[in-house]
């Protein structure tokens, strides 16, 4: 039996953003918003989407600070940690494995040589 789980309740804006991001052929999106408009809370959820709904993917959190990035995986671990779809979470490497195949890496851009050769 397929399971469901319901990610957060956005804005009329951040809906805005959302549909236009996943109905967009685009690689790239910028969102030009002021402080406090949920932009980490919708990124989060976005990863969440890409990450359980496709297998074997990788998908990448870069945070301008490492401190930031780990914030961020601390909360994904919160939301999704007691469900079966994580396989394994690891602070040390900076990942979160799901059963799906898909992994999330959190990175920061302190050391941008990190980042780098993460393309498969």
């Amino acid at each position: 039996m397929a399971r469901t789980y319901q990610g957060f309740t956005p804005h009329t804006k951040q809906y805005e953003m959302i549909n236009g991001i996943l109905h967009s052929p685009a690689k790239y999106h910028v969102a030009c918003v002021g402080r406090q408009f949920g932009k980490s809370l919708m990124g989060i959820n976005l990863a969440l989407y890409w990450a359980i709904n496709n297998n074997n993917v990788k998908v990448l959190w870069v945070s301008p600070v490492y401190s930031q990035a780990n914030k961020v995986q601390k909360e994904i671990i919160q939301a999704i940690g007691h469900t079966d779809i994580v396989k394994s979470a690891n602070y040390s490497s900076n990942e979160i494995e799901l059963k799906n195949g898909s992994t999330i890496l959190f990175r920061s851009a302190e050391r941008y040589d990190n980042i780098r050769g993460l393309t498969p």
